[in-house]
């Protein structure tokens, strides 16, 4: 552990209830989003306008990209500029952090975002459609899908 210890450039902290609040404002924000007026048949209309295979491996790729190479580019311009303030005054880091060559994280970063994730997610398209799956024209119902949430939650807390 201690040889771990010496390369990681944080350690553990538990998240502050404002965390748990901003996370259930988000889902709570999704699922007005879902019981709002016309939401099934946009979503019905999305499901018949997007081939299959799409909705499976190309929108989950393409949201996955902009969310994680958007929010990234933010933390890595507070972690190098200490700007804007209120960000960079939350950092976990203890004292300077440490940054591995951009070089090397970038070619990890393509190779696993640009190669492997695409061909995970072909994979799990192809279990899916050998288990018989057809994407739902109908949305879950709120209900159904707050439940689903808290039970993911605490399968999360217990697993790690």
């Amino acid at each position: 552990m201690a040889r771990y210890r010496a390369w990681v450039a944080w350690t553990f902290t538990r998240p502050r209830a404002s965390q748990a609040v901003l996370t259930s404002g988000i889902v709570a924000v999704g699922l007005a989003g879902m019981a709002a007026p016309g939401a099934d048949e946009a979503w019905a209309a999305f499901v018949q306008g997007v081939p299959e295979w799409c909705l499976v491996v190309a929108v989950p790729t393409a949201l996955h990209h902009t969310l994680y190479w958007s929010l990234s580019g933010f933390f890595h311009r507070v972690d190098t500029t200490n700007r804007p303030a209120w960000v960079a005054r939350r950092r976990i880091q203890d004292g300077r952090p440490r940054r591995p060559p951009l070089r090397r994280v970038l070619r990890n970063l393509a190779w696993n975002q640009l190669l492997i994730a695409p061909l995970m997610m072909v994979v799990i398209w192809g279990c899916l459609r050998m288990r018989g799956w057809a994407p739902s024209r109908e949305l879950p119902g709120t209900l159904e899908v707050a439940w689903q949430l808290i039970a993911l939650a605490g399968f999360s807390e217990v697993y790690f």
